[in-house]
C-alpha cells in the first residue's frame, strides 16, 4: 500500500529558546470584528479544498467564493491578540501573560505558544525571526 501513503513535509526544527524568540505578525487580510456583547472575533478567509470545492459547487452548498470563518476570543486570547504587533516575541507576549494572569512562567509560555500555533494553521499570524 505503499502508493497510498501520505506525505508528509518535514517539519522546521526549533529549539524552544529560538522558538520564543519568534516573533508574530498579523495577516492584513485578518478583520477584527467586536460584538454586541463586547466579545471579540477574528474574520479570516478559509482555504476550500479542492476535493469538497467540485461535489459542494454541484450540490449547490458552495458559491465559489472564498469562505469566512470567524474565531471568537476569549479574554486571554484578546490579550494575547491585542500584544501580536510585529514588535512584541513570543517571549515578551507570554511574560506579559504571565504578569496579567498571575500563572508561573513555564504555563504561560506553553498556553501563548499553543494559542500562536493555532493562529498560525489558521493564517491568521505568520511567524518571523527577529
Amino acid at each position: 500500500m505503499a502508493f497510498f501513503r501520505r506525505k508528509t513535509r518535514p517539519k522546521p526544527e526549533f529549539d524552544r529558546e529560538r522558538a520564543m524568540g519568534m516573533i508574530p505578525v498579523r495577516n492584513h487580510g485578518v478583520r477584527q470584528e467586536t460584538t454586541a456583547d463586547g466579545q471579540v472575533q477574528l474574520a479570516y478567509e478559509a482555504m476550500v479544498r479542492p476535493w469538497f470545492a467540485g461535489p459542494a459547487e454541484k450540490l449547490g452548498l458552495w458559491d465559489g467564493k472564498p469562505m469566512t470563518k470567524r474565531v471568537e476570543l476569549d479574554a486571554m486570547g484578546r490579550f494575547v491578540w491585542e500584544r501580536v504587533d510585529g514588535k512584541h516575541s513570543v517571549r515578551a507576549i507570554a511574560e506579559a501573560f504571565c504578569e496579567r494572569y498571575g500563572v508561573l512562567q513555564e504555563e504561560a509560555e506553553l498556553s501563548v505558544a499553543s494559542f500562536m500555533r493555532m493562529l498560525g494553521e489558521r493564517g491568521i499570524i505568520a511567524i518571523r525571526e527577529d
